[in-house]
């Protein structure tokens, strides 16, 4: 078997192979300029985009994105999460947080899988943490001061769709 993967950021591209070997499915790794749908949905975005790749490259297709929600600020940056950490990075939204009680910020890793000439699925991940001091808190570990998100990888989220894959119960 054989799943091309959507490259849009800098994740470590060997991890995903590694992983995907063992269950005997070859990664290829794409780097495709895929244009953007203005929605905010974070699922339809990825799902556009694993479509569209799909439909041009004639193969199944993987790609992930990494998300941040603010419940407080209306589920904010979400699908704007690459451009606001660019812009005001995490010490704007430590400004925006400021006077908010509830300083929960929800990371959601979305995993979108489209096999060729079939709609995508979906697979999502959500991670609950605090802003604590300069700190952004996942479960009792430090991210980094950057929000680096490109670290947080969930196999669970690989194990899913390899169960897709297979039909397994």
């Amino acid at each position: 078997m054989e799943i091309s993967y959507l490259n849009n950021h800098d994740y470590n591209n060997d991890l995903i192979i590694d992983f995907f070997k063992e269950y005997n499915i070859n990664i290829n790794i794409e780097n495709i300029d895929i244009p953007n749908i203005d929605s905010n949905q974070i699922e339809d975005n990825l799902n556009y985009k694993t479509k569209f790749m799909s439909d041009v490259l004639k193969k199944d297709v993987l790609a992930i994105d990494i998300f941040i929600e603010i419940p407080s600020l209306n589920n904010f940056p979400g699908t704007k999460t690459n451009y606001v950490l660019d812009t005001i990075g995490i010490d704007g939204i430590k400004l925006l947080l400021n006077n908010e009680l509830d300083k929960t910020i929800n990371i959601k890793e979305t995993l979108s899988f489209t096999k060729y000439n079939e709609e995508p699925i979906v697979f999502n991940k959500i991670y609950s943490a605090k802003l604590e001091d300069d700190l952004i808190v996942l479960e009792k570990e430090n991210i980094t001061n950057n929000l680096k998100l490109n670290n947080i990888k969930d196999t669970k989220l690989f194990k899913k769709l390899i169960l897709y894959l297979y039909k397994i119960d």
